[in-house]
């Protein structure tokens, strides 16, 4: 490679040369010591070469760096007429050198001996790999984005090496890029949730004005996102934004949910709305998919929530108000005659409930047990661990007659199932806790009843879902199945008990969640026979579980002002630190309370609340679930002052939030 010989404009060595020798002159004529300016001329000479020598040494260095960067990028090319800006820098950093494309880029700035992390702060000059190459990054120069890519060349004749640096113009890629992610399409669908309860009564000027600000509120909301809407029902409503408007909306927390719930037109119930969002989707049809997916788990989980579905996960905003009972007779209706149809087609009826299982869950099976036996069909209860008050009910029922061999274990199971079973799967509808899942793979007739708020990781593929997170609890949608099944009582009286105590256990004595249709269920047992004194008796305590719930009550701590929080290190059974969670609400002052007790393989949190926090929401955090006041979670591998930990940090994020 032929180098042209590098020269500056002016040699400063000359300069100072030409000095010396005038002063030498103008000395050696005023003393006339010629002897002196003999030694004194080759001194200057001397120092003239070896200034030469110097330079040309430094010259050759300079090239010989050149010509290895140079091999590197081309034969063809030069690097100071290298088309993108380009820099050498030495291993600690340094620019040594830079083209003339890099000058200009920077606008005749000096960048010689400077560090190159001034410009690129995300360079690491010892990021290197195994083949000389660095990890790229970007940096903004003079408002423009560039994109770091850089090697090491070979070592020099000194022993030092230098990284060739190029920077690479992405501006206009990533301007384009960014405006690609702002404008993705994304689908919404919103919900008038509770039309039906809000119009109720009032009248037509009062429902044209509430329907006019809903209307109202959500043109505003879709306006300012810059998106379009079209009203498909009188309750339903089809909207169109991207991206970009998607994040604002998240940013400023749905605000519509507000909006909508604060409208005072005459009516005496607050409206809500329930959104389904789907988003970064393959296709137009896939994310309009996420949307209806993501509204029916907005309404599963008791409505005014928005839900947004994509690709990876589901997020959930809202969900402030308690839900309210707004349920039809006609789904109960509908739903027991399929249910009938399938257990009529079925070899027999598997039952499986949730981990732990209390009475709602068990009285709701023994209650399916009852449908099985009025329709001809054996059914089959898996056994497995139970609270105290479902373990008294389980062995009552086995000394009848009727439950000789219903509850089974999980071994017997294995030999009873087959492929025309009817997997009927109670008060639960996250996989994560139903006490096993091994049978699904063996049937596909698969039915689901529950009245959880939905979850997440609800089970998929169902051959009937019979959801109705209005309900008060399984018992209570069991039992109105019953009239549609048959003209008799077709209930022994140790099942309507059954039934009876577990809807008295979750409406906390008919306190909470206790509607029109909850007293309908229980009057209707209360027919069958039942003794509500004899039910009572179920959730008595013996004076142990009374002085454990005690203990739990007196080391609750105050925390948020209104919020009680008790931790155990000692092993106690789901019903008593529920009980103990019901027990400190009635304290003055709590609005929320939580008890952490430890289990054998790590510990359990019960939630309550009278309404001033959505504890399904926070427990859901820590991976558990439930209803808007009542909620609970299970905590692996964890202990319980660890769990109180991560609950204190995850209230502190639902207070922030709202």
């Amino acid at each position: 490679m032929k180098n042209k010989e590098f020269k500056p404009r002016f040699y400063i060595g000359d300069i100072y040369s030409k000095v010396i020798i005038v002063c030498c002159i103008a000395f050696t004529l005023a003393t006339r010591a010629y002897v002196l300016a003999g030694v004194m001329a080759c001194a200057l000479i001397l120092s003239f070469l070896f200034g030469e020598l110097s330079y040309h040494r430094g010259v050759r260095q300079m090239q010989t760096y050149l010509e290895n960067a140079t091999m590197h990028v081309g034969a063809s090319e030069s690097m100071p007429g290298f088309p993108f800006p380009a820099v050498s820098v030495t291993e600690k950093g340094k620019i040594i050198w830079y083209n003339s494309t890099m000058d200009k880029l920077m606008g005749g700035t000096l960048l010689f001996q400077k560090d190159i992390r001034e410009y690129a702060k995300d360079f690491d000059v010892k990021a290197m790999d195994e083949n000389g190459k660095y990890p790229s990054c970007k940096t903004t120069v003079n408002g423009r984005i560039f994109e770091l890519h850089a090697h090491k060349t070979p070592p020099q004749e000194d022993g030092g090496e230098l990284i060739l640096v190029y920077f690479l113009d992405i501006n206009d890629y990533d301007s384009l890029a960014l405006r690609y992610e702002n404008e993705k399409y994304v689908a919404i669908i919103a919900a008038f949730d509770n039309y039906e309860e809000v119009m109720q009564g009032l009248e037509d000027e009062a429902r044209n004005a509430v329907q006019t600000a809903v209307d109202r509120s959500l043109t505003a909301m879709v306006t300012e996102a810059g998106g379009v809407m079209r009203k498909t029902e009188r309750d339903r409503y089809s909207i169109a934004i991207n991206a970009k408007a998607l994040r604002g909306l998240i940013q400023k927390k749905f605000q519509v949910l507000d909006t909508v719930r604060e409208i005072q037109c005459g009516n005496t119930i607050a409206p809500t709305l329930s959104i389904g969002i789907g988003a970064d989707g393959e296709t137009f049809a896939e994310n309009d998919m996420f949307a209806r997916n993501a509204l029916d788990m907005a309404l599963g989980r008791g409505g005014d929530q928005v839900v947004l579905k994509d690709s990876n996960a589901l997020q959930y905003f809202g969900g402030k108000t308690r839900e309210v009972e707004r349920r039809t007779k006609v789904k109960a209706r509908v739903v027991a005659l399929a249910l009938r149809e399938l257990i009529k087609q079925s070899d027999n009826v598997i039952i499986i409930g949730h981990k732990n299982g209390d009475i709602d869950c068990i009285g709701a099976a023994m209650g399916a047990v009852a449908i099985s036996r009025s329709l001809g069909k054996k059914a089959y209860i898996l056994q497995y661990e139970y609270d105290d008050t479902a373990l008294t009910v389980a062995k009552k029922a086995m000394e009848d007659p009727a439950y000789q061999g219903v509850f089974v274990k999980t071994s017997v199971m294995h030999e009873i199932i087959t492929a025309k079973s009817l997997l009927l799967v109670m008060d639960t509808n996250s996989p994560s806790y139903i006490e096993t899942t091994e049978f699904f793979g063996v049937t596909d007739q698969v039915v689901l009843i529950d009245h959880h708020r939905r979850s997440s990781d609800s089970i998929k593929n169902l051959t009937l879902l019979y959801h109705e997170p209005y309900a008060s609890s399984t018992c209570e949608m069991l039992t109105e199945m019953l009239p549609y099944l048959s003209n008799k009582n077709i209930l022994l009286k140790i099942e309507a008990e059954a039934l009876y105590a577990g809807i008295y256990l979750d409406t906390k004595c008919f306190t909470f969640k206790t509607g029109v249709r909850t007293l309908e269920a229980a009057a209707y047992l209360r027919r069958s026979g039942i003794d509500p004194i004899v039910v009572k008796q179920y959730f008595k305590n013996n004076l142990e579980t009374f002085t454990m719930k005690a203990a739990l009550i007196q080391g609750a701590q105050v925390v948020r002002e209104h919020i009680a929080v008790s931790v155990t290190n000692e092993v106690r059974s789901s019903s008593i630190i529920a009980q103990a969670a019901d027990e400190l609400l009635n304290i003055a002052g709590i609005e929320a309370s939580f008890v952490i007790a430890k289990r054998d393989n790590g510990c359990i949190i019960s939630g309550r609340s009278t309404g001033s926090a959505n504890v399904q929401v926070i427990l859901e955090k820590l991976g558990g679930g439930g209803h808007f006041s009542v909620a609970g979670a299970q905590l692996k591998d964890t202990s319980p002052e660890t769990a109180k930990e991560k609950l204190l940090q995850v209230l502190e994020e639902y207070f922030a939030e709202n």
